[in-house]
């Protein structure tokens, strides 16, 4: 009786391992598919908020006023200080390429910083234009594809690249990133 109390027991745990000891070589595609999203998620969130700023500037330019341009202004600064705030809270994703992905979205934080200091300072001068502020969007936007791009790109294992294609965001960021800045 105890032996097969013993059999049943051990039955009962390799049942209950089996999906834990299946699961261990798939969590790398997982867990890459859901940093790549959390990357693709924070771009395609920044690139809505531009897109409908510039819109709301370009929509109706005869009634184009210096509110409205500050205004469009705020949002790109408010959506970009979010996506550099969660851009900076991912941990790099642990390959070898991890760290390298990690400085390009620091580097893509910067250059958007700078673009959003550029556009400030023509405020802040009395020089701001329409012009001003969506020439530093198409330069930001760049940024953005060209990063976005880059990330794909990195992994020599593919580890990242089927991150980024596993994950159903960066195909939103996909069809987005063509188009923004228009």
């Amino acid at each position: 009786m105890a032996l097969r109390r013993l059999g049943l027991l051990a039955l009962v745990l390799a049942l209950a391992l089996t999906p834990a000891v299946a699961g261990c070589g798939g969590d790398e595609e997982s867990e890459s598919a859901e940093w790549a999203g959390d990357v693709c998620t924070e771009l395609s969130t920044w690139a809505t908020s531009v897109h409908e700023a510039i819109r709301s500037l370009t929509g109706n330019p005869l009634s184009l006023d210096k509110a409205a341009v500050q205004a469009a202004t705020d949002d790109v600064k408010v959506a970009t200080d979010d996506l550099v705030d969660g851009l900076g809270d991912l941990e790099p994703f642990e390959t070898e390429a991890g760290e390298q992905a990690r400085t390009e979205l620091d580097t893509l934080g910067t250059q958007l910083q700078q673009q959003l200091d550029d556009i400030e300072q023509a405020s802040e001068s009395g020089s701001l234009t329409l012009a001003t502020v969506t020439g530093a969007l198409g330069t930001a936007a760049a940024a953005v594809q060209s990063t976005f791009e880059s990330l794909q790109s990195l992994d020599t294992g593919d580890e990242l690249r089927e991150g980024f294609e596993d994950a159903e965001s960066c195909d939103a960021l996909r069809q987005q990133v063509d188009t923004i800045g228009e």
